[in-house]
């Protein structure tokens, strides 16, 4: 977002401190994302490979505050190339985070079998939900 805003506009209005906020919510973004990917993938991964999924997810983060700096590096020669890279990255990633299924209200899935059919577990109401062949009449009773 930070690209398309120039530091001054054509009357001379210093436009820094938009900049500043603009990169404020920028970082607010990502460190809220961390923060979902940490708790939308315990709740993905089937808990007999938890731990080794979880563990994938921040390898891949390592790898990318790894990269980050080179990429960062990579716009004293093109500067707009970081930005631009960061963007449509970011992008991508959220329009793929679409395909991965809801979780809310679902239990855990406990295998791996679990696992593949998420998308198919009926959601659960309430912890303490009427089983659907209890009749209501007993429910109500004083």
């Amino acid at each position: 977002m930070t690209i398309v805003i120039p530091v001054e506009t054509s009357n001379g209005t210093n436009l820094t401190p938009l900049i500043i906020t603009m990169a404020f919510i920028g970082k607010f973004c990502i460190t809220l994302t961390y923060t979902v990917v940490w708790i939308y993938s315990s709740e993905l991964f089937p808990t007999v490979i938890r731990t080794i999924g979880i563990g994938e997810c921040s390898m891949m983060a390592r790898i990318g505050g790894i990269s980050a700096p080179y990429i960062m590096y990579s716009g004293k020669s093109v500067s707009w190339v970081p930005m631009v890279l960061f963007a449509v990255l970011s992008a991508i990633a959220g329009l793929i985070m679409l395909l991965l299924p809801e979780t809310l209200n679902r239990p855990l899935p406990e295998s791996i079998e679990d696992g593949e059919n998420i998308r198919n577990t009926p959601p659960v109401t309430s912890a303490y939900s009427i089983a659907p062949n209890e009749d209501d009449n007993e429910n109500t009773k004083v």
